[in-house]
């Protein structure tokens, strides 16, 4: 007859555990220990058997495996809606003749369909001399990347947005890339919260790419 054991430690039983579920089949080739194992006939109060258990545990896997497939044909959907506006904006992006034009399309297409509150191109020349203490002030939230999402000051606030400034409590700031001028592309929400550094806005960043573009292409600044 075995000695019965001291009660294994958690660290142990979770060794054991692990390779149990490594091993499924191990109680096959060794059906004598299923009779020393003790298992409860009443494992809570809404089961009255081990396999009514297990059966309950498949069950609610199921519909946590359910809930994250719809979750993520919700978040499907929603990437292709974005991916058909970008679509509809870029057409219209394209048909602009100036700067002015495209800020206004920017603005109009960023208001209707993307929750965007204020939206702004700013342009400053970099053979200038009298660079702006806001401009200059911009330039810490691009010190080793080319985009912010977050919140900036006041004064940054004032600079980039002007009379919408109160609209910016978060913002996303893209540097775009062309020669001779400093341009940042940036939006505002009023919600402090809607743009954090951690999310990166893969929408944002084409559509920055296709603005860069007609700017490099179209328009002498």
């Amino acid at each position: 007859m075995r000695k019965a054991r001291s009660p294994i430690k958690n660290q142990d039983a979770d060794k054991v555990a692990n390779w149990l579920f490594e091993n499924p089949l191990f109680f096959i080739h060794y059906p004598e220990l299923l009779e020393s194992l003790k298992i409860p006939h009443r494992v809570s109060d809404n089961v009255s058997s081990f396999i009514e258990y297990q059966v309950k545990l498949l069950n609610k896997k199921l519909v946590d495996n359910e809930q994250q497939l719809q979750q993520l044909i919700h978040i499907k959907k929603q990437e292709d809606d974005l991916n058909e506006q970008l679509h509809l904006l870029t057409l219209e992006l394209i048909k602009t003749k100036t700067i002015l034009e495209l800020e206004s399309v920017l603005q109009k297409s960023l208001y209707r369909n993307f929750s965007v509150d204020t939206v702004a191109l700013k342009f400053l020349d970099k053979k200038l001399n009298n660079v702006s203490k806001q401009h200059q002030l911009l330039q810490q939230y691009f010190e080793e990347q080319t985009s912010f999402y977050g919140v900036i000051g006041k004064a940054e606030q004032q600079y980039l947005f002007n009379f919408d400034a109160k609209k910016a409590k978060s913002v996303v700031l893209i540097k775009l890339n062309i020669p001779n001028k400093q341009v940042i592309f940036a939006i505002g929400n009023k919600d402090k919260e809607h743009y954090q550094n951690t999310q990166g806005t893969i929408f944002l960043q084409r559509l920055a790419e296709v603005i860069e573009q007609l700017i490099l292409a179209r328009y002498a600044i």
